[in-house]
């Protein structure tokens, strides 16, 4: 059964061509990792799938195509973590948080609690009560997680998460500690992640699956030891690397 299957996607800006002949298969309880230089249309690829910039080509969402999928159920199975998310008013932590329940039906009571595991998941219960413009981008980023897992709560299937840099605001701790968490959500609750990232290390230590962009196509995918090598970092990223294995994970490590 496809989870998430997209064939022959194109994106193209003024006809100017950003992706090209995408081929790409996401499985459930399994997190795939988008790589790739600035401009390599990582973050390109995520809007196309969930549907925010025209693309040709089909991209299968629980053997539906994700344009004949109806709003409200699309959206208690898909949810996206935006790099880049501008909200000025003083809602409540709690009050952004719970902005995610508005696909689901919860009596309030529920609703209670679907907000407050989500805030616990990010390591954000203490915020609950603070103005969201208050807070530095970091904890701002875990929030918006935070209302993403709400949105996802109901799903009657195992859900998607798309994440776009989810670590680039970040201290390091956190971002281990939300890497973690989508690991976790994919490997015991059979989410479906994809998470465009930048540090190959932590694409390494927490994706199943890497896939890297390079010149507008899918340049190598696979496990990381058979991504990571010096001959395609040298090529993509122009750095010839150093690399050696984590004694604890077993990973690769670029230095």
């Amino acid at each position: 059964m496809s989870f998430l299957s997209v064939t022959d996607l194109n994106v193209s800006v003024g006809g100017k061509p950003l992706l090209q002949n995408i081929q790409l298969t996401v499985e459930p309880g399994k997190v795939t990792a988008l790589l790739g230089p600035n401009g390599a249309g990582k973050s390109t690829l995520l809007k196309a799938l969930c549907g925010e910039i025209p693309c040709s080509g089909n991209v299968q969402f629980h053997q539906r195509s994700m344009s004949e999928w109806p709003r409200i159920p699309l959206a208690r199975q898909l949810g996206v973590l935006p790099q880049h998310n501008s909200l000025s008013f003083p809602f409540t932590v709690r009050e952004v948080v719970e902005m995610g329940l508005f696909p689901l039906q919860a009596g309030k009571e529920e609703a209670a609690e679907i907000v407050t595991k989500a805030l616990q998941q990010v390591d954000a219960s203490h915020l609950s009560q603070r103005r969201y413009p208050t807070l530095s981008g970091g904890e701002k980023q875990r929030v918006q997680l935070a209302r993403v897992l709400t949105q996802l709560s109901q799903a009657s299937a195992p859900p998607l998460l798309l994440l776009d840099e989810p670590t680039s605001a970040l201290d390091l701790a956190q971002q281990h500690r939300i890497l973690g968490l989508a690991q976790t959500l994919a490997h015991q609750h059979g989410f479906g992640v994809i998470a465009v990232l930048h540090d190959l290390n932590q694409a390494a230590r927490y994706a199943d699956h890497l896939v890297v962009l390079h010149n507008g196509g899918i340049r190598c995918q696979g496990d990381a030891h058979s991504v990571i090598t010096s001959d395609e970092i040298e090529t993509v990223w122009h750095y010839r690397p150093t690399l050696v294995t984590d004694p604890t994970y077993g990973t690769p490590v670029v230095l």
